[in-house]
């Protein structure tokens, strides 16, 4: 996976603003293609705001039909290698 991801930020290093707002700061310090996972809809929404692919991850702490706006659902990490060989 490491071959894939630059960085991964936690709400806490930005005093919990909105997670949309910290996107702003990750945009700013990267080019290139977006991608947002999670499993909450929080995670979903950043996606959302920016147009951004979003995979809901189904093995998270979120509720059930919480993600069901998401463009990939999985069950298992794994699978996020094979969804982003196919957006590519």
């Amino acid at each position: 996976m490491d071959n894939y991801f630059k960085d991964f930020y936690c709400t806490e290093e930005f005093g919990f603003i909105p997670k949309y707002d910290i996107f702003h700061a990750i945009k700013a310090k990267y080019n290139g293609i977006f991608l947002v996972i999670g499993d909450r809809y929080q995670d979903m929404e950043i996606a959302k705001v920016y147009n951004l692919v979003f995979i809901g991850c189904k093995y998270g702490f979120g509720k059930e039909g919480e993600l069901k706006d998401s463009n990939f659902l999985i069950h298992n990490i794994l699978e996020i290698k094979e969804i982003i060989e196919e957006i590519n």
